[in-house]
């Protein structure tokens, strides 16, 4: 029963001395439970212990923010599509309205009245 065991976006190590719980990325793993086995990998630079943690922590903040920058981005985008698809639908018909109109009133016969 020793050893690594990862479902999901955590990794359960189990040892004699008792367990972790650590959360592994493409820069490093963050231990949640025992942070002085973190560790921390960037630009050839690796770095571990309490320090890591930090930095691992500053890492998927910074991850977190882009995420859901992106989110509000794409959110945004659906609104505005949505908001024009809208206008379209309500406007097309009283362009066609006014367009009808502006036909007629050129197309009628001028009536005169002989008054000059």
């Amino acid at each position: 029963m020793i050893g690594r065991y990862r479902r999901g976006p955590f990794q359960i190590n189990l040892a004699k001395s008792g367990f972790s719980f650590s959360a592994p990325s493409k820069h490093g793993t963050l231990n949640l439970t025992k942070p002085q086995y973190s560790s921390f990998r960037m630009f050839g630079l690796h770095i571990r212990g309490r320090r890591a943690a930090r930095l691992m922590l500053l890492y998927l903040g910074a991850r977190l923010a882009w995420m859901a920058l992106s989110i509000i981005l794409m959110a945004a985008i659906w609104l505005i599509n949505l908001a024009l698809q809208v206008m379209w639908l309500v406007l097309l018909p009283l362009i066609s309205v006014l367009d009808r109109r502006a036909n007629e009133v050129q197309t009628a016969p001028e009536t005169d009245d002989g008054a000059a």
